[in-house]
């Protein structure tokens, strides 16, 4: 797999948006840089798709957030591998790596891998990772307002990937 290099070395107002699978490095290169990473996917059938997405933080008082959100149905295999790193002389640095994944299928599968390096005190960095499915009590709530099961599981999937 071919690893994209992303250098973020100015203020981007819009978030970096990773619609391919593949393996990408986003390097955070300047002081006071924020930048935004979302990965939105729905695969089916048959198919499989792996993101590898790294976030370096190699300058002092930087911010991220990385999104990575997943919809699996059939015998579709989905695989998020997301690291945040922090090297050792950066400071005030505050990342959020976030990874959830919503299986429509007994036979979908789905595996997310959360990762934090390190290599300074003065920092806050968080990660949270999800594999689940659809939630019965939202179905229930929009079928009882007339909605089909098969409706209220796309509104719910449209409402998590939008």
């Amino acid at each position: 797999m071919k690893n994209k290099i992303i250098k973020v070395s100015q203020i981007v107002s819009k978030p970096i948006i990773l619609d391919t699978p593949g393996g990408y490095t986003i390097e955070l290169l300047k002081p006071k840089i924020e930048t935004t990473i979302i990965v939105r996917t729905k695969i089916e059938g048959e198919q499989q798709a792996e993101y590898r997405i790294v976030v370096k933080h190699l300058a002092s008082a930087t911010k991220s957030k990385t999104v990575l959100k997943g919809v699996v149905d059939g015998q579709a295999k989905l695989r998020f591998f997301g690291k945040i790193i922090v090297a050792h002389n950066c400071q005030q640095v505050e990342a959020f790596l976030e990874e959830r994944v919503i299986l429509l299928s007994d036979r979908a599968k789905a595996e997310v891998v959360p990762e934090l390096e390190i290599l300074n005190d003065e920092v806050i960095c968080s990660h949270a990772a999800t594999i689940s499915y659809p939630d019965e009590e939202q179905i229930f709530y929009l079928m009882s307002r007339g909605v089909s099961r098969s409706q209220a599981v796309q509104l719910l999937v449209e409402g998590f990937l939008s």
